[in-house]
């Protein structure tokens, strides 16, 4: 008995949907069984003729990213993996330079014994091509064969013209909105009281570091980080004042997890193919994160110490002397000098000292600099390497001429009227201070 005559036909119960484009039906089909029928039909344009202003266009798919597969390939393995949005097939469409469907290959909509419905699939022969969901398929191509088994939700459309599939795509494609990036890292760590500390990867703690610098009355963002949820403000007794600045969660979060890891999604596929009970920290190795080592070693406290002595530092050295249009009050700003603390980090691990005192000598020279100057309202990714690079400079890291060649004039001009903190980095004495708050 070879494969397909142990698989197919294939039933799978189904659903009829009514809607104004026209019926389509909701069945629950193996990726295996997808793999083999399912096929991806991509847009090219082929050789056209010059005479001729016009051009043909051929298929609607966009081309495979290699990247995006991998990092489905790790999720399929992870145990919770979940794919509850449908793939979307147009049936009994021939791929590419293969001949038309035959009647005994064509998929079909049956009636079971009970009087439901039943997608049934006659062969293995690619048959349906693929309008939304190539990746999230493709993605199962490559994993072990008992996870190929994993039932995917599928919305069968029949005869529907390769136009419609066309318009079908561009439709979902150009009127789904990205999740607001904050408000995925709050709902992703809404739970964070239920799993052992251990077992939380990079973006879990980075959720519980940033959500703990917006409660602490000591931290400098306290209440000034933006809650996805629309009752933010309930959090706190009062809000903040008219005109007063703050930072979206997604921000402050990315600036966290800068600090303890390298390749956070890796980081997280890695240690969810594990259930919670039996995930940890150990099962990450070490990486160029500055602070890798205190979170495998569970040192939460090492990481939140330095981080909110650093941004008080910030407060009251360099925030305190800044015009409230300054661009350290902006997201580049923010983003910059989370930037700036991960190149101090492996400072202050070699002196042992995360204290205020230390961070408040480092930054002396920052507040010299008028940060609201036209020079750092640019583009966010410029703006933001801008005032990286000019902080670099204040702090002792790079002296003038180590400032990008091609904008020196412009950072000397940005720069002329501030001085370089005295705090002399490399000359830093490694037996100074501990690593007490």
């Amino acid at each position: 008995m070879n494969i397909e005559s142990a698989i197919c036909p294939y039933l799978a119960p189904a659903i009829r949907i009514e809607q104004p484009l026209g019926e389509f039906f909701v069945a629950a089909i193996p990726a295996r069984v997808l793999l083999a029928t399912a096929f991806t039909n991509y847009f090219r344009i082929p050789k056209r003729d010059p005479q001729i202003e016009a051009y043909p266009a051929i298929g609607l798919q966009r081309a495979k990213s290699d990247h995006r597969l991998r990092e489905l390939e790790r999720y399929i393995q992870s145990v919770d993996a979940a794919f509850p949005n449908s793939i979307i097939l147009a049936a009994n469409e021939a791929s590419s330079g293969q001949p038309p469907i035959q009647e005994s290959e064509q998929w079909s909509i049956v009636t079971t014994g009970n009087e439901g419905l039943a997608l049934r699939i006659p062969t293995l022969r690619e048959a349906a091509s693929i309008i939304d969901g190539q990746h999230r398929l493709e993605g199962f191509r490559n994993v072990p064969e008992d996870q190929k088994g994993m039932a995917l939700l599928c919305a069968v459309y029949f005869d529907l013209p390769v136009a419609y599939q066309a318009y079908v795509f561009a439709t979902i494609n150009f009127n789904q909105k990205k999740v607001d990036r904050s408000l995925a890292y709050d709902l992703f760590g809404y739970a964070i009281e239920n799993e052992p500390p251990n077992a939380w990867t990079p973006d879990v703690l980075a959720v519980y570091i940033t959500r703990r610098l917006n409660m602490d009355p000591e931290s400098p963002l306290h209440r000034r980080i933006i809650v996805a949820a629309k009752d933010s403000d309930a959090l706190f007794s009062t809000p903040l004042g008219k005109g007063e600045w703050r930072v979206s969660t997604a921000t402050v979060v990315d600036g966290v997890l800068r600090l303890v890891s390298a390749h956070p999604s890796l980081d997280r596929d890695r240690m969810r193919t594990a259930p919670i009970a039996k995930r940890s920290r150990q099962m990450l190795s070490v990486d160029s994160a500055p602070f890798r080592k205190a979170f495998l070693e569970g040192n939460d406290i090492l990481v939140y110490l330095a981080t909110v002595n650093f941004l008080n530092a910030l407060q009251h050295i360099v925030w305190v002397d800044q015009p409230r249009e300054s661009f350290l009050f902006k997201t580049v700003g923010i983003q910059a000098s989370f930037e700036l603390l991960a190149e101090l980090i492996p400072l202050c691990l070699a002196n042992s000292d995360f204290r205020y005192d230390l961070f408040a000598r480092i930054l002396e020279g920052v507040g010299t600099c008028d940060f609201s100057q036209p020079f750092f309202q640019q583009s966010s990714s410029v703006g933001r390497i801008r005032i990286l690079q000019c902080l670099r400079y204040l702090v002792g890291l790079v002296d003038i001429n180590g400032l990008p060649e091609r904008d020196n004039e412009l950072y000397r001009g940005a720069l002329k009227s501030s001085r370089q903190s005295t705090f002399q980095i490399r000359e830093s004495n490694p037996n100074q201070g501990s690593s007490r708050a």
